[in-house]
This record gives structure tokens, C-alpha cells and sequence, in this order.
């Protein structure tokens, strides 16, 4: 029973125990309060979206562009669908390309 109760203790000691939570919500970390929110496309009924990123649509394999507005809803549309002309690009340095 004493040398159980000593195994006990010292994996206690070793064990660091479960990792702590992710702070961060789903789908990454929140962006800081007093970081300003940019437009970087138009969409052509006059929207105002930003491109966050880039994806592969897994139903089809294609190309896929990850894009939010200002209240904070994430889209995701096809590449081709993005460059096809809905979407006026606001900015030089605002690339739809992966």
C-alpha cells in the first residue's frame, strides 16, 4: 500500500496536468480593440469587404477566398466567382491570388 501511495505521489508531481483552453475564439484570435478595420474590395451592389485569407473549398478542390465585413461576418467565395468581376479592388496592394 506505501509504495502505491508513493507512485501516487510522484506522477502527481511529474504530471503537468491537462493543457490549459485556447483564450482564443474559433477560428483564431480576436483582432485587438483599437485595431481599425479596412476595406479592401468593393462588392458591386456596394458593399465593403477585406480579404483575410485564402482556401481550398473541400466539396470541389478549387481555390477559395476568405473575406469579412465590418460587423464581423466571415464569407467565403471561389476564387473565380471573387475575380469575376463582383468585387472592385480598393487598393493596389489588396491581391485576391493565394
Amino acid at each position: 500500500m506505501k509504495l502505491m501511495t508513493n507512485l501516487a505521489r510522484v506522477f502527481r508531481r511529474n504530471d503537468p496536468g491537462p493543457p490549459a483552453p485556447d483564450p482564443s475564439p474559433p477560428g483564431g484570435p480576436a483582432p485587438s480593440p483599437d485595431a481599425k478595420w479596412m476595406p479592401t474590395h468593393r462588392h458591386r451592389k456596394g458593399g465593403l469587404y477585406r480579404v483575410v485569407g485564402h482556401g481550398i473549398l473541400e466539396a470541389d478542390r478549387t481555390q477559395a477566398v476568405i473575406y469579412d465585413d465590418a460587423e464581423g461576418t466571415v464569407w467565403i467565395r471561389s476564387a473565380a466567382e471573387f475575380a469575376d468581376g463582383r468585387f472592385e479592388s480598393l487598393g493596389p496592394e489588396t491581391d485576391t491570388a493565394p
